[in-house]
């Protein structure tokens, strides 16, 4: 009896087993042959969603009866493996034309768009090219892509940094007038940039590191309070032998079109300096530029000559015109104080 029991029990587990395997083969066997469905881009573009029983690339183009032609190119490649959703290509060679440095030359190419061109040229594509048509335009027959180098410069540029003026009021000075009590002197700061020159034109900078070789000195004007009545306008005043002139009319500014060029000072223009262009002020003179609108002060020294435009009595450099609040404005009214 027992044996009876213990063949019975063995012969149902056998039973349990097979049956198990038996659905475990038959989920296999209709996964397997169960349709994928894919994307097929074939004939300029042109998609269609396909139901595949293909295990492979290459068998699913047997399958549709699509015979690669001569120059004709399918991604993924012959060999790769279907899966549900997969996208296939067939790209047509075509011809374009390559500008590089001047020289123009004809590529074969499979490339459906610029980027994909240049990679497949084994040009770096970001940051070292200006690129006409631009990296994502789509690619046609006859086309004509422009590579223009770019070149990336260090720069090293020493540039004045600005002093502060402490101003003092004295009761006994004459309203409007200045007294200087502590000369004031620029300090120096060694900037260094990143430039990047397309031809000869820069396009882009970029500020690395600065390094202050040279503290500035503050200066301190005693600042007259006292009221004369009548005295407006433009005053004068001699301290120590030397003349402070204030007086008021309109700034202007200029910048990237005259940067590097020479003043009429024969220095080089920094537009990144603390400068400034006046009609008959010596070449060295200082000027504390005071925007009303701001009451922002700026010292600049004058090395250029202008402006000639209007009324204005004063041109300056882009950075003093950001540094009081101009440069947004274009043209303001302004104080100057003439040491």
């Amino acid at each position: 009896m027992t044996r009876l029991l213990k063949a019975f029990g063995l012969s149902r587990l056998f039973f349990l087993g097979a049956a198990t395997a038996a659905v475990a083969l038959s989920i296999f066997v209709y996964v397997a042959l169960s349709p994928l469905e894919v994307v097929l881009n074939h004939h300029e573009g042109e998609e269609n969603i396909i139901s595949t029983r293909a295990k492979d690339v290459e068998g699913l183009l047997a399958e549709q009866g699509i015979h690669l032609e001569p120059g004709e190119q399918v991604l993924p490649s012959p060999r790769h493996p279907l899966k549900e959703g997969m996208e296939i290509e067939v790209r047509q060679l075509i011809y374009v034309e390559v500008k590089n440095d001047g020289e123009s030359f004809p590529v074969r190419t499979h490339a459906s768009s610029v980027q994909e061109l240049l990679e497949e040229l084994g040009f770096p594509a970001e940051n070292a090219f200006g690129v006409c048509p631009p990296l994502n335009a789509d690619l046609q027959p006859g086309d004509r892509v422009e590579l223009s180098p770019y070149r990336v410069v260090e720069k090293k540029e020493e540039v004045a940094v600005p002093y502060d003026i402490e101003e003092r009021e004295d009761e006994e000075l004459p309203e409007g007038r200045i007294r200087i009590l502590q000369e004031g002197e620029q300090g120096v700061q060694l900037k260094r940039f990143q430039v990047v020159y397309d031809g000869e034109e820069e396009i882009y900078r970029q500020l690395e590191e600065e390094t202050l070789l040279k503290e500035p000195v503050q200066a301190v004007v005693a600042v007259g309070t006292k009221e004369i009545p009548g005295v407006s306008g433009q005053v004068a005043s001699r301290s120590g032998g030397r003349a402070v002139t204030v007086t008021e009319g309109y700034a202007s500014w200029y910048g990237p079109n005259f940067h590097g060029r020479r003043t009429a000072s024969g220095e080089v223009y920094n537009q990144h300096d603390y400068t400034a262009a006046h009609r008959s002020l010596s070449f060295g003179t200082m000027v504390k530029v005071t925007f009303l609108k701001t009451d922002r002060s700026v010292m600049v020294r004058i090395n250029d000559r202008g402006p000639y435009v209007g009324n204005r009595i004063i041109d300056l450099s882009r950075q003093a015109a950001e540094e009081i609040g101009l440069r947004a404005h274009g043209i303001g009214r302004v104080r100057l104080e003439i040491y």
